[in-house]
């Protein structure tokens, strides 16, 4: 209460502090530069405060917002801006400049330059822009979501054609937004803009800002290999198409998306995903919930409630809810070479014409290792999710007796999905020895399974992406990547004799079963305890949270992204 008081005294007369000058603050009041760090987290997310905390952005991380009056004064400047508007949205720095430091207003309301980096990071962090790539362009600049244009693209009918490709399935879901008391049909003000921004590493100008397919009603995405999507706001509702070898992937994700955003942003509303009827010319769209539910009870069928015709329940959650089997070692291997054939022939993310069945077996790869990671989703707040462990010596399985056993563990870093070693460039980054008991590695089983399992699959990925990433520097890198495939390989190859022997020396047959994953994953938390004894840095790994305020352990260069924040 005390530091509120004097927080409070110092609005009187001033807008924003220093960082050093809000420790010094904390210290008046007996609290130590390490508590006031906690202090300066929780006073922004109580909202008593702006505080954009980010190591990768030092200009802002100073900076402490006390008024946020101000800051949104300074906001709906650039939004009211017609020559911002006349360009649909897209602001150079300079103008942004021009916009916040204009001599012809009063002086209270004008913004001395050293704060115009920390208002375009903000405008970022609240999702009312991104930062944009204009190749043709040396000149930086942001698109402001609300300015889009409101008509569609000319380009739209070429990014979206009227039938899918030949190959490319198509999936939908409509997100209906709700009162979540009443259950009646709801508007999200500005769900669009706002998806425009999280959205935007899907863009289609990622690359080329020129290439972009957005308007006020609208947008087209694409994730390479995971297909292509159009999402469209229609009346209150939003409708998620996704053309793919594999829709369905890239189809949650987006969904996911879209509903960790109205729960963000929008209190008292709820978005309920539904999957329209099957019926040809049909409206009617049906509760995934309620699917689940009839499904749960073994109920086959039930009525739309617009054609009253009845629809299979299985049918219907089969074109959304089917997750593929895991993909096959060679199959996942034979469509990355062909993936990596296309970017030696100068295709760069976009418009890779690999076939169909590559595409399938890629977006499965990215599927079971999402789903992996939402199956640890808990494990990963106090620690890393992703390693890989291999035994010292491999035949330890041989002795019945044994009781403990040395493993080498090596942390992956999970924006990059590559190991830290690979990564840092240093081979003892990230790894660590350690003495594992039997009873652990005895209920560990199914969790390193199919982590085991899920990385192979993903580093040949993986590599295919840090080609493209590194250009030159990645030949630096092959060495270190072959021998983390190896590894893999190894550890592996443990694993399956180590669940062999589990099952018939123990009789864990539940040990087959997916769900043990879930069951079974909170002994992670006993091994990052023991790593953290060992490094408390975990390999220099840090704790991110995403746009979903999912937690994520990334490499330190992945740390200045804009769909991370630092907590």
């Amino acid at each position: 209460k005390d530091l509120l008081d004097a927080l409070a005294e110092l609005k009187t007369d001033r807008a924003w502090i220093h960082y050093k000058d809000f420790v010094q603050l904390c210290h008046e009041q007996g609290i130590s530069p390490d508590t006031a760090e906690l202090y300066a987290y929780m006073l922004d997310e109580l909202g008593h405060l702006v505080h954009y905390r980010t190591e990768a952005e030092p200009a802002s991380r100073d900076m402490m917002i006390l008024k946020a009056d101000w800051l949104s004064k300074a906001v709906s400047f650039v939004l009211e801006s017609a020559e911002i508007g006349e360009q649909n949205g897209l602001a150079r720095h300079d103008q942004l400049a021009r916009i916040w430091d204009d001599p012809a207003r009063d002086p209270e309301q004008r913004y001395a330059p050293e704060l115009h980096e920390v208002f375009r990071k903000l405008m970022g962090r609240f999702e009312l822009s991104y930062q944009t790539h204009q190749p043709q362009d040396d000149e930086a600049a942001i698109l402001v979501a609300q300015l889009v244009p409101g008509a569609r693209p000319t380009a739209f009918s070429t990014e979206w054609p009227d039938m899918p490709p030949p190959g490319r399935q198509e999936s939908v879901y409509i997100c209906r937004i709700v009162d979540a008391q009443t259950g009646k049909s709801a508007k999200a003000e500005g769900l669009m803009y706002r998806l425009i921004v999280r959205l935007h590493r899907y863009s289609l100008g990622r690359r080329d800002f020129l290439r972009s397919c957005h308007w006020q009603k609208g947008l087209v995405l694409d994730d390479a290999y995971n297909g292509r999507a159009l999402i469209e706001e229609i009346d209150d509702d939003f409708r998620i198409t996704v053309r793919a070898a594999l829709p369905n992937h890239f189809l949650h994700q987006i969904a996911k998306d879209v509903q960790s955003m109205v729960d963000d942003f929008w209190p008292g509303l709820d978005c309920r995903l539904a999957v329209p009827c099957t019926t040809a010319g049909c409206q009617g769209t049906v509760y995934r919930q309620d699917l689940l539910e009839l499904y749960s009870a073994k109920q086959g069928l039930m009525p739309c409630s617009n054609c009253r015709k009845l629809l299979s329940v299985e049918a219907l959650l089969t074109r959304a809810e089917t997750v593929p089997p895991a993909p096959d070692t060679q199959d996942v291997l034979d469509a990355v070479h062909e993936l990596r054939g296309e970017m030696r022939a100068g295709h760069k993310a976009l418009g890779l014409q690999i076939n169909r069945q590559a595409e399938a077996v890629l977006s499965r790869v990215d599927w079971h290792h999402a789903d992996l990671m939402t199956l640890l989703k808990d494990e990963g707040k106090e620690g890393p999710r992703l390693f890989s462990l291999l035994p010292d010596d491999p035949s330890f399985l041989d002795r019945p007796s044994w009781v403990s056993a040395k493993f080498k563990l090596t942390l992956w870093c999970e924006h990059s999905r590559l190991p830290l070693p690979v990564l840092s460039g240093d081979e003892s980054r990230g790894v660590y020895r350690l003495d594992v008991p039997r009873d652990w590695l005895n209920k560990s089983m199914p969790v390193l399974r199919t982590m085991a399992t899920t990385l192979s699959f993903v580093l040949p990925v993986a590599f295919a992406g840090a080609r493209l990433e590194l250009g030159d520097r990645y030949a630096a890198m092959a060495a270190e990547l072959d021998l983390a495939q190896k590894s893999l390989k190894a550890g592996l190859q443990t694993a399956d004799k180590a669940m062999d022997w589990a099952e018939e020396g123990d009789g864990l047959d539940q040990l087959k079963h997916g769900r043990a994953i879930r069951a079974e994953g909170a002994v992670l938390r006993e091994l990052q305890f023991l790593l953290k004894a060992k490094d408390r840095s975990f390999g220099g790994l840090v704790r991110v949270r995403n746009r979903r305020r999912e937690v994520m352990w990334v490499h330190e260069r992945f740390q200045g992204e804009d769909q991370y924040e630092i907590f």
